[in-house]
């Protein structure tokens, strides 16, 4: 007990101590919290990042735990309680821990400040076609199913703006600016082909009318040469092809406004108007 309570030790969160350097990762907090409020599970903010759904809510960072009511909230330091009416298969056990469903998750972050475009951001990833965790059809029953949720506009304006081609948050986010700027509705995943037809590539983002295409370039694509020989290979394809490429970095997407603004005058060149 007297190790406890040594200074080299603090409390990030109620009944967990750890090394001041070495506070255990947030997951795994969650998890701990979990299992010392019985009936509880990860919901919100917590539900999102179990999922991998990539948003945070505003404010401090705390574990949201939910339970189905009338059971009390969850409370404690680090502790976000909430109490939940939840419906059939909003809730799953998994080999970890009781967790909302995605879809319930994508409804619960509407009810934890999240902004529109963080809303799509999840959607995106609950779709995305490389790993789906719900469908379009799930998301739209749970809608129909909690008329009354907190934020339900919000959600019913963002569904629609997501799509199952999406790779990345910042792929959705660039996208959803560039909508917002009044360009263009972008194609996520189009494919570029040759003048026999054949695939040449997929490109995260185009403008097929205007042979314009978005290529968000990860810090893999600098470190790894095989990758990078493959990149050279395709940006000179779709050059050949008379396609203009634009590629975005991290330090093109920090600076949206002037990428956005680069990407309206490449379009103009290309015979867009506003």
């Amino acid at each position: 007990m007297a190790r406890l309570r040594a200074s080299d030790l603090r409390s990030s969160a109620w009944g967990i101590r750890h090394a001041v350097d070495s506070p255990p990762p947030p997951l795994t907090q969650a998890l701990l919290l979990a299992q010392r409020h019985p009936g509880s599970f990860l919901s919100h903010g917590t539900a999102a990042r179990y999922w991998g759904l990539q948003v945070e809510p505003p404010g401090p960072a705390m574990v949201d735990l939910g339970v189905s009511a009338p059971l009390a909230r969850p409370r404690g330091t680090g502790i976000r309680g909430h109490r939940l009416q939840l419906g059939p298969r909003e809730l799953i056990q998994t080999n970890d821990a009781a967790v909302t469903s995605p879809a319930r998750t994508w409804l619960d972050l509407a009810d934890s400040g999240l902004s529109r475009e963080d809303l799509i951001v999840a959607a995106d990833r609950i779709l995305c076609r490389r790993r789906p965790l719900a469908t379009v059809h799930e998301l739209e029953r749970i809608l129909v199913r909690h008329p009354g949720a907190r934020g339900i506009r919000l959600l019913r304006s963002a569904l629609p703006e997501s799509m199952e081609e999406s790779d990345s948050s910042r792929e959705t986010r660039l996208r959803v600016r560039i909508i917002a700027a009044g360009l263009p509705r972008p194609v996520s995943a189009h494919s570029i082909c040759d003048a026999d037809g054949r695939q040449v590539a997929k490109a995260d983002l185009a403008f097929p009318d205007y042979r314009v295409l978005l290529e968000y370039e990860g810090a893999h694509h600098l470190t790894d040469r095989r990758q990078w020989a493959i990149d050279l290979d395709r940006f000179n394809r779709y050059q050949e092809l008379g396609w203009l490429s634009l590629r975005i970095g991290a330090a093109q997407f920090d600076a949206l406004t002037a990428t956005i603004a680069l990407i309206e005058r490449t379009l103009t060149t290309r015979g867009w108007v506003r």
